[in-house]
């Protein structure tokens, strides 16, 4: 008996994850470097630009700063990319090494 096969219809479009880890001292990408690359606008200043743009800015981005009491901060998306700032209790920009996770989609979802 053969087995039929269907489409998986979803209304995610081409979902993906990414995982990044930032080096703040290059800056590099020790983590993700085929998926995106990493640079600096000033201390404390990072943008993150993806190789595939996303279909629109809605992806969900989640970052940690790896020091102590420091937060990330200003976060602004677009499709290609994301500016981000590493702050420190009092407000003052500094360098520090991140956790990054994205998650949204590459193409437009479809309608179900």
């Amino acid at each position: 008996m053969a087995l039929n096969t269907f489409p998986i219809d979803s209304n995610q479009g081409n979902s993906v994850i990414y995982r990044f880890s930032v080096d703040s001292t290059t800056p590099s990408l020790t983590v993700g470097s085929t998926d995106a690359t990493i640079s600096s606008g000033g201390t404390g200043q990072y943008t993150l630009t993806f190789n595939r743009a996303f279909a629109a800015n809605d992806y969900s981005f989640t970052a940690q700063a790896q020091g102590d009491e420091l937060k990330v901060n200003n976060v602004v998306k677009a499709v290609g990319s994301v500016t981000y700032e590493v702050t420190d209790n009092s407000g003052t920009l500094t360098d520090d090494d991140v956790d990054i996770l994205v998650l949204g989609s590459l193409t437009t979802p479809a309608r179900l």
